[in-house]
């Protein structure tokens, strides 16, 4: 409960990230929610032209539903998640090691920074957090088939490590068959034949994609990346027992390792967690090294893996375990204070949700009355944020859409948003005020000069900033209106 409220109150006042993806994903919600919308594929995956299952939008609209459409709702969603599977995670420790050492984890858990930032906003790979660690309980207690669940869930949140879980299944499975805890049978079927079923969905979704979207997508499988891979596993590893010199951490690992395989007696939890842990990370780093399409949040289940295998292995180390636990856990919590400290601090980022709803009151303020277009240029091309929160806070709070609210002038916006008739009454007059919301110097490859024919057909009138983005008013001229 005290875990609860403390990431409340870190994201009260609209202290969370609202980012495209973030966006993207509250639109289609807001379907599901207002219309019963059922939707067959979730959030498009790094690889363009494929998608994610979807449940991941059913997941977080609960949330949404709840807070009445805030978006926090699907911070909300996480923080639950997250604080869920520590109680799972200690209750299991605490059983098969002890109290302490429970204790210990869930502890350094909450003050842990990487996983303390997997609920700071709703981002859909955040989830593969607790499915790791769900995973790698099922796996340590035998139970081959249902641990295949975490794997089939992950496919509805990010697919790079859906597939990095998959491989580590298949690997861990024939060690199962091996030492006969299963047969062949079962492990053809849970291994292959059941995750055949949700790859072909995914498959099937990505034929249907344009020729031209379905080729640009697979340019990232081109190539290898071990060397530059191996050093961002050795950073996002080291950052777990050193964060302040991340390879200085990542030597500390390899001795307290070293040290803890040297141990004659082991615990078997601790033992079955640990070489689990680094087989998955081996795998990972393998799968993810063989092209060039890792991004951070693919393998955002390692940090929080190798801390707690790490606190664990310091635990079974006699003498100095205990001192080395101390070290661990003092380092996090002084990385924790001080990027907490920073987080607080108000910050000019254009993908705050409070900066944002700033900006909307700027924009509403100053239509006079009036009706207004509205358009967005950003980095990401599509607007999907303020598609959302013009409907949710600008419509609530003032009483009417923009005439035209989009990432360009005449967009199509049927493209990339869900029924967008839905949201576009009431309306004002619309024969007047134009205004631009600049979050970004390019919005990417698309239509990327379309901002300087809006200047050179409206009037300036005003314009002023917030954060790191600028809000422009312009008016339509006389002889055109």
């Amino acid at each position: 409960m005290l875990g609860f409220i403390f990431r409340i109150c870190i994201v009260s006042n609209n202290r969370i990230f609202f980012t495209a993806d973030e966006g993207r994903d509250a639109v289609y919600v807001r379907q599901i929610i207002n219309h019963h919308q059922v939707f067959t594929r979730g959030p498009e995956s790094s690889v363009r032209g494929i998608f994610t299952g979807p449940i991941w939008y059913y997941f977080i609209s609960i949330g949404f539903a709840v807070s009445n459409g805030n978006p926090i709702g699907g911070v909300v969603m996480l923080i639950l998640l997250n604080l869920s599977i520590i109680i799972v995670l200690m209750t299991v420790i605490q059983k098969e090691v002890n109290k302490k050492i429970a204790l210990t984890i869930g502890f350094g858990l909450i003050f842990f920074w990487p996983f303390f930032t997997t609920s700071l906003y709703g981002f859909n790979p955040f989830p593969l957090v607790a499915l790791s660690i769900i995973l790698l309980l099922l796996l340590i207690k035998n139970k081959y088939e249902l641990a295949l669940i975490p794997i089939l869930l992950s496919l509805n949140t990010e697919l790079a490590g859906a597939v990095a879980f998959l491989i580590f299944y298949i690997c861990v499975g024939l060690i199962f068959l091996v030492k006969r805890k299963i047969d062949m049978k079962k492990y053809l079927i849970f291994t292959f034949g059941i995750p055949a079923i949700g790859v072909i969905k995914i498959l099937f979704d990505y034929l249907r994609q344009p020729k031209v979207t379905s080729n640009s997508g697979l340019k990232v499988l081109a190539g290898t990346n071990f060397k530059q891979i191996a050093l961002e596993f050795i950073k996002m590893i080291g950052q777990v027992s050193v964060p302040q010199n991340v390879y200085l951490g990542f030597l500390f690992i390899v001795i307290v390792t070293i040290i803890y395989l040297k141990q004659k007696q082991k615990n078997k939890f601790i033992k079955k967690f640990t070489y689990l842990t680094f087989i998955l990370i081996f795998i990972s780093y393998l799968f993810f090294a063989s092209n060039h399409g890792w991004r951070s949040w693919h393998t955002v289940y390692i940090p929080t893996l190798t801390l707690i295998a790490l606190l664990l292995m310091c635990y079974e180390i006699k003498r100095i375990g205990k001192f080395l636990i101390f070290v661990v856990l003092v380092l996090q919590i002084v990385s924790f204070q001080n990027n907490l400290d920073n987080y607080l601090k108000p910050s000019p980022n254009p993908s705050l949700l409070y900066n944002q709803m700033k900006i909307l009151d700027w924009v509403y303020t100053k239509s006079e009355g009036n009706g207004f277009n509205l358009y967005t240029y950003t980095n990401s091309f599509y607007d999907y944020s303020y598609q959302y929160l013009v409907s949710w806070y600008g419509k609530t709070k003032y009483g009417f859409y923009p005439c035209e609210y989009s990432n360009f002038p005449l967009s199509i916006k049927t493209l990339y948003i869900p029924h967008p008739e839905n949201y576009v009454e009431p309306k004002l007059g619309c024969d007047k005020f134009r205004f631009l919301i600049i979050d970004s110097d390019t919005n990417g490859n698309e239509n990327k000069n379309w901002i300087n024919d809006f200047r050179n057909q409206t009037i300036f009138l005003e314009s002023t900033k917030i954060g790191n983005t600028t809000i422009e008013k312009r008016k339509v001229p006389d002889k055109i209106r």
